[in-house]
């Protein structure tokens, strides 16, 4: 069994620009459900203007969500691969990463409590962060030796 999952379709790994696949490409597919939800949430947002949440949650935790309730969906030992591309916390705000923390952490302790990273391939990753703008010009420092 496969899922592919990610929050924010327009900015997506494979769903850039409006680009998609034309069939779905694992069994479980989360973009029928995000990109219904981007269309409603788009007639009510201003032009242009980025949201991370899926109305009054944030669309990073409903992700995080749907993960564990696939996950409780399949019978138990079940192996299976989900790839998980989270986007609407990382894109445009290096700071909205730390509201995340908790409910990624929180997510990862459910399934290793549970056992399923026994049996499941997960991969996770997100968005490259600021590409352009201030941010752009900070110092980066290494650790200290």
């Amino acid at each position: 069994m496969t899922s592919f999952a990610e929050d924010a379709i327009d900015l997506g790994i494979f769903n850039y620009l409006g680009n998609s696949f034309v069939n779905p490409p694992v069994d479980y597919y989360f973009h029928n459900f995000a990109s219904l939800f981007d269309k409603i949430m788009k007639q009510t947002k201003a032009p242009d203007s980025y949201n991370m949440c899926y109305g009054p949650g944030l669309g990073f935790v409903t992700l995080l969500d749907y993960i564990q309730r696939l996950a409780l969906s399949l019978p138990e030992k079940r192996r299976y691969f989900q790839f998980v591309w989270a986007t609407s916390l990382f894109h445009e705000d290096p700071n909205a990463v730390l509201i995340g923390d908790d409910h990624l952490l929180r997510t990862l302790k459910w399934f290793e409590d549970r056992g399923y990273l026994e049996t499941t391939d997960l991969v996770f990753m997100s968005d490259h962060g600021a590409r352009y703008g201030d941010i752009r010009n900070t110092e980066q420092v290494g650790p200290s030796k």
